[in-house]
């Protein structure tokens, strides 16, 4: 009777959740113009720069799951909330700072599992920063993610911060995490209404060394992926990973893995299923907080 009442609840609350999860999470694909007046060395506004160009800020934009794609230029803003953050930093600091986007595949699918994509992404984002780096040797850097490239920006502010990144510490001015799945670090500034929780795969270990007052978290309170109850936390992954990625929640997968459980764990896994189904799509939406917004500001007043 409880399995046959799980798999009705698990099955409507997916429909819900990857419905709302798909519509919200689609990036725009399309390119936007130059971003340099012919001739001249002055940014203008509301553009994003030209490929290679140098300013004495440079923000890496590392856009979720199904965002963005490995052939993506670089100057081509893309992603929920990564593009409105180039934007709205182009606007508020005209001159002073340049959006570039980190272009991976961001849909893991046959061979590669959620970890692979990340660590893919990584390899990626460590690269393109790198490369920045040496282009542009006078320049500061911010890193900016959501979702799933809040949990590569993360491990790439941790190798910062603990001097194995690809640029050293003092060439870090700010990280923004939005919706970051290793939420909890101890001395991390947060935003956006969540309380003292973790993140559905627990505080990054080891954090994020010299940079740790330079980072800040943005997690909207119940959401599944960084406001995680600590109930039931291996299940609320697979409902993390599903919002991360806009896909249907794996109903046979759950409902195999709750079976294994006791009688009462169980009993409080159905009982947090509407929460946890909720939380994949308020996941989705950081504009009732004012998500871009916090964004900008922390990366702005930490600008060089």
């Amino acid at each position: 009777m409880l399995r046959r009442l799980g798999a009705a609840l698990l099955a409507s609350t997916g429909i819900a959740a990857s419905a709302v999860a798909a519509t919200v999470a689609t990036p725009s694909l399309a390119p936007q113009a130059q971003a340099q007046i012919p001739g001249s060395s002055v940014f203008t506004p509301y553009l994003p720069a030209l490929p290679g160009q140098c300013s004495s800020n440079i923000v890496i934009n590392i856009p979720g799951g199904a965002n963005t794609f490995s052939s993506s230029p670089e100057n081509l803003p893309m992603g929920a909330y990564s593009r409105d953050v180039g934007t709205r930093l182009r606007i508020t600091a005209p001159n002073r700072v340049i959006d570039r986007y980190v272009g991976y595949d961001s849909i893991p699918g046959g061979a590669y599992t959620y970890e692979q994509t990340r660590d893919n992404g990584l390899t990626t984002a460590r690269a393109a920063l790198a490369q920045a780096a040496k282009a542009c040797p006078n320049a500061k850097f911010a890193v900016f993610g959501y979702s799933m490239g809040a949990d590569i920006g993360a491990r790439l502010a941790q190798e910062i911060g603990q001097g194995k990144g690809p640029i050293p510490a003092d060439r870090l001015t700010s990280a923004v995490l939005m919706a970051n799945p290793n939420r909890g670090v101890p001395g991390v500034q947060q935003a956006g209404g969540a309380g003292a929780t973790e993140g559905a795969y627990g505080a990054l270990p080891g954090g994020y060394g010299s940079v740790t007052n330079r980072v800040l978290d943005i997690c909207r309170a119940g959401d599944i992926v960084c406001d995680t109850r600590d109930s039931g936390r291996l299940l609320a992954q697979v409902f993390a990973q599903t919002a991360i990625l806009a896909l249907k929640l794996p109903v046979d997968q759950l409902n195999a893995n709750v079976a294994k459980l006791p009688p009462q764990e169980q009993i409080n896994f159905y009982t947090q299923l509407p929460a946890n189904a909720l939380g994949t799509i308020l996941h989705t939406d950081y504009y009732t907080v004012n998500g871009s917004g916090l964004a900008t500001d922390y990366i702005t007043s930490h600008l060089a």
